[in-house]
């Protein structure tokens, strides 16, 4: 069997993925905006529809993460799901900020001191 990349908009991959008609996903997901290990468990397996896996381990610890308090038990929680993620092999990171960018010689492209790893397309001009 080969494989078949599909370059679709961000609509028409959540129209897949709730369908169903998914079976793998490469693409980054920057968890800068909310550095806590709630948003990355809540953004890939709180939903149904973005949870491919059915785990209710995870779905547990997603949904008991939140409501703890305690930051040992909070910590130990996660350590639990995080592990079982890179124990089953759930996702495979390839890169700690898979992003690249190519442009020509007459584009401009300007650093934003608040966001230094997000770069919005306002930051792109010509020279």
């Amino acid at each position: 069997m080969r494989a078949v990349a599909d370059l679709v908009s961000i609509t028409a991959f959540n129209n897949k993925r709730s369908a169903g008609k998914l079976q793998t996903y490469f693409g980054e997901r920057p968890y800068i905006s909310m550095p806590d290990a709630s948003y990355a468990l809540d953004v890939n397996f709180a939903s149904e529809a973005r949870d491919y896996w059915r785990d209710p381990m995870l779905l547990k610890a997603t949904e008991e993460g939140t409501a703890i308090l305690d930051e040992d038990k909070r910590k130990s929680l996660y350590r639990e799901a995080f592990d079982r993620i890179n124990n089953e092999y759930y996702m495979v990171p390839i890169s700690s900020l898979p992003q690249t960018f190519v442009h020509a010689k007459g584009l401009a492209v300007t650093a934003s001191p608040s966001a230094p790893f997000n770069v919005d397309i306002s930051a792109f001009s010509w020279k």
